[in-house]
């Protein structure tokens, strides 16, 4: 999935996001899925990404970490309209870094 100019996630021309497209196998009479490569080496660079970017950062400060965690958490949670930033505050209030945790993970997917 890319990103346009504008911020907006665009779709692959090929397989509309699905990562399987439809193709004629005229041997068989069929139509085959197929799996979109387009897509597959994206997913396949964004992981790279993500392993090169953690080699270069699993040096910095677990206080820093934690800080650039929150605040990507707070702002995701505050853009999402089917969410409640009073969420988080119920989370600090009882301490419970489990849910903290599931919730950072939940973001950055």
């Amino acid at each position: 999935m890319k990103i346009n100019l504008n911020g907006d996630k665009m779709e692959c021309n090929k397989c509309q996001g699905t990562g399987w497209y439809k193709v004629p196998n005229h041997r068989l009479e069929i139509m085959e899925n197929v799996e979109c490569m387009d897509c597959l080496l994206n997913q396949q660079f964004k992981d790279h990404l993500k392993e090169e970017l953690t080699r270069l950062i699993v040096n910095t400060s677990p206080q820093k970490l934690a800080q650039i965690v929150a605040q990507l958490v707070v702002n995701s949670v505050d853009r999402n309209e089917n969410d409640d930033i009073q969420r988080i505050e119920g989370i600090i209030h009882t301490k419970n870094v489990i849910n903290a945790l599931a919730l950072a993970e939940a973001y950055s997917q």
